[in-house]
């Protein structure tokens, strides 16, 4: 056992390795008893589809030109919290659980998400400014947003504080 896990952690960490096996030998079963293109189609590419979605989604709520990175020194957990990003999804905001609502979700994470909405318009007028929001279409969006990540995605140790640039930053390190 490792000294890494508490005496409470270890069964836990063995549950769970336990069923990664467990998961490991029957994708294996259905794989050998149907075949690959079987179990591709039926679990291995929605999956990837899911996770590619996921990704997406986490990063168009982190990721926006004008949000602020800080570094630890600055950093704490409401300023931290205030710079993840509400989104509109459409009609998919009802499959991922309005997780759109996302400066609410961080700063309360333990609200569920069937009340996501309503936590999210009774706080918003407490916050102003301070509450950051985007109605572009998220493909646009995720667009704008990789382009500034893509110019910033080094950011000098020595930096206390960066914003996030728009469009019109040349590329290169964190300014």
């Amino acid at each position: 056992w490792s000294e890494l896990f508490t005496k409470e952690e270890r069964r836990m960490v063995a549950v769970s390795v336990a069923c990664w096996w467990a998961m490991v030998v029957g994708l294996s079963t259905v794989g050998i008893k149907f075949g690959f293109w079987f179990l591709s189609k039926y679990y291995l590419i929605p999956y990837l589809i899911y996770c590619l979605w996921l990704l997406v989604v986490t990063f168009l709520h982190h990721t926006e030109p004008g949000a602020v990175w800080y570094n630890t020194k600055h950093w704490n957990y409401v300023k931290g919290n205030l710079q993840s990003i509400d989104r509109r999804y459409g009609f998919l905001e009802y499959f991922h659980h309005d997780i759109g609502t996302h400066v609410v979700h961080h700063l309360f994470p333990a609200i569920p998400h069937y009340h996501l909405r309503e936590a999210n318009r009774a706080l918003k007028p407490h916050l102003g400014d301070l509450h950051r929001s985007s109605d572009k279409n998220p493909v646009f969006a995720f667009a704008e947003s990789y382009d500034a990540w893509r110019k910033s995605f080094i950011i000098p140790d020595e930096t206390d504080i960066f914003v996030i640039p728009d469009r019109t930053a040349k590329p290169g390190k964190a300014q």
